[in-house]
């Protein structure tokens, strides 16, 4: 089966390294030019936390306009790319690809409905991620094939199924558990929430995220955020015990990223802009729709907002 994935940066590189391996055909797709030909002629060198670094040579394109469609698009872009990153791609896609977001947050799969039938779209997301270190160079951070790291499913249940399967069957392959499951709204969310308490936060204080929990007020800023997820996720028939999963989150998913900093604080550091509208500012444009106040992930929002606007200004 051909898939391309459309944004191959750092997590976007790593599950196609990973496809690959899996027996899929990859075209990794990025407007990175030196990163794109790197991996082409000299292979994507991918560090892990698992096992030995590997050399995984794989074809390259951008733009990609003159190409015969593909089976499957996987979309990795940031959420606010999306659209331009499908409009320059036009030769990816036919009446029967099948398009599938992993993008962080929410509202993904809204950017997508302009573009193409929801027969033919899917959405999930992956517990793991890639880190970029350089042209060709990532380190990935992923988990044994034992433990589900990719959970998707399909818009419209029933659609282009053998494809949706197949594509979980390439990830095992791969070495990653992945299963397409109809039921995987809790773990989509449940990333959500993780990057609506890292993401933003770190960004706006330039800590690591154990740095923030260390302090007091910095951790029960992000309890605070978790519980307007829980309820907006409540309102949206996404149920969760809150007690299980902040104690969860404060004793698995911290400790493990604890001397990371998350992907908006990488984005603030660089100075571009980050994914507030699809982490914290979505949780508040969902809670106004269901009469929810999340005055908490608001003001988390519009200080990033206004930090993003603001790069040449800053300490000037």
């Amino acid at each position: 089966m051909r898939i391309a994935i459309l944004g191959s940066g750092g997590t976007g590189s790593m599950a196609g390294a990973v496809l690959q391996k899996g027996g899929a055909d990859i075209l990794l797709v990025d407007p990175y030019r030196e990163h794109m030909e790197k991996i082409s002629t000299e292979g994507l060198y991918m560090e892990k936390n698992i096992g030995e670094p590997e050399t995984i040579v794989m074809k390259t394109l951008y733009p990609a306009v003159d190409c015969e469609p593909f089976d499957v698009v996987i979309v990795l872009t940031k959420g606010m790319h999306t659209r331009i990153a499908v409009e320059q791609a036009p030769g990816l896609f036919g009446p029967d690809t099948v398009v599938i977001t992993f993008q962080n947050g929410l509202g993904n799969i809204e950017n997508l409905f302009p573009y193409f039938k929801k027969e033919n779209i899917g959405y999930g997301v992956m517990h793991l991620s890639g880190h970029m270190r350089g042209p060709g160079h990532i380190w990935a951070k992923l988990h044994p094939l034992e433990r589900n790291s990719v959970y998707f499913k399909n818009v419209v249940e029933g659609a282009y199924e053998d494809k949706f399967k197949a594509v979980e069957a390439y990830f095992r392959a791969g070495g990653i558990g992945a299963v397409f499951d109809h039921n995987c709204d809790n773990e989509i969310w449940n990333k959500v929430m993780i990057n609506c308490a890292g993401n933003l936060p770190c960004a706006i204080t330039r800590l690591h995220t154990g740095e923030l929990s260390a302090i007091e007020e910095g951790l029960e800023l992000q309890k605070l955020i978790f519980q307007e997820c829980v309820a907006v996720a409540d309102a949206e028939g996404i149920h969760f015990d809150f007690d299980a999963l902040w104690n969860k989150y404060v004793n698995v998913s911290l400790p493990a990223v604890a001397a990371q900093y998350p992907s908006a604080a990488l984005d603030a550091l660089n100075r571009r802009a980050t994914e507030a509208d699809y982490l914290n500012g979505a949780i508040g444009m969902i809670g106004r729709r269901h009469g929810i106040p999340t005055p908490v992930n608001d003001t988390v929002y519009k200080l990033m907002k206004v930090i993003q606007g603001s790069y040449d200004k800053q300490f000037a």
